[in-house]
């Protein structure tokens, strides 16, 4: 999924009458002038149409009554489109008529952590924390913007919060290692002690 929260539209009220079945098919099927004319407007009748269409076939399932095989060809024909496209999630949303919501996604506390280590990992090393976003948000995989991963950043270090200890620990860990790399490449220098308690 490309991550962006989708919102369904809100359903109108049922209305299953079998004579609408041609006039619901027309209005899921806008013509390429339908929609290049009053483009809201011709999505808003779409979108309830493609409702209507979904909760008929429904109704004719959960009943077991006659198959209207027109629904059925609409239905299988764009089932084929969105699951031979691109990212068939986007679609069957952008099909059903789902909104994308509005502001900033969520972050997700493994990204956001992460970014917090990277970056401290460069302030311990002698970078400012300026210069140590500016390293990190040019890091391939790093989609972040400079002032949303200074965000970040603080929040993650905020003073007594369990995720700055976490990264501090973090950041520990990897001196640690860092020096016994250095100990072992190089046999003159003293050795690092072990941790307290070892």
């Amino acid at each position: 999924m490309t991550g962006k929260k989708t919102v369904p539209p809100p359903k109108p009220k049922l209305n299953l009458d079998s004579r609408l079945i041609p006039i619901w098919l027309r209005d899921a099927q806008p013509t390429l002038s339908e929609r290049e004319g009053d483009r809201d407007r011709t999505e808003r009748r779409r979108v309830e149409a493609v409702h209507w269409l979904l909760e008929f076939r429904r109704f004719q399932i959960r009943r077991g009554g006659p198959i209207d095989r027109e629904i059925v060809e609409f239905l299988e024909v764009n089932a084929d489109k969105i699951w031979t496209s691109e990212d068939p999630t986007v679609e069957l949303a952008a099909f059903l008529g789902c909104k994308k919501s509005r502001g900033r996604p969520k972050t997700d506390d493994t990204l956001a952590f992460g970014i917090a280590v990277k970056i401290e990992k460069l302030r311990k090393s002698g970078h400012t924390v300026a210069a140590a976003i500016q390293q990190v948000i040019l890091e391939p995989g790093t989609a972040v913007e400079e002032g949303y991963a200074k965000r970040l950043y603080y929040q993650q270090m905020r003073k007594g919060s369990r995720t700055a200890t976490a990264v501090r620990a973090d950041i520990e860990m990897w001196e640690m290692e860092t020096q016994k790399e250095r100990a072992e490449s190089n046999p003159g220098e003293p050795k690092v002690p072990p941790p307290d308690g070892q």
